[in-house]
């Protein structure tokens, strides 16, 4: 199993949050779930969520496509999001 954290601010949380629950569909098609959305203690638009997938090229397929970064954009991203793709080896 493979985590995906993606790190990023938004101009608007909630507006990003419609968009990202409108992506819902074409994630699972690429065989990613949600594992969790965290924001930071003092600003909730700053942005983490937590990604988790089996087919690692998938993910990464779908996470860099022009449907993604088209709706990043339409949903207020500042700037391009970080993205760490894990493999998790350890459950503790």
């Amino acid at each position: 199993m493979y985590k995906i954290i993606v790190k990023f601010e938004v101009k608007d949380y909630d507006t990003w949050k419609k968009g990202f629950d409108s992506g819902k569909e074409p994630r699972l098609q690429a065989g990613i779930s949600t594992a969790d959305i965290l924001c930071e203690a003092e600003n909730t638009n700053k942005v983490i969520v937590i990604f988790q997938c089996n087919d690692l090229a998938k993910a990464k397929a779908h996470l860099g496509s022009p449907e993604v970064k088209k709706g990043q954009t339409a949903s207020g991203f500042i700037a391009p999001p970080e993205i760490f793709f894990g493999r998790v080896i350890e459950k503790c």
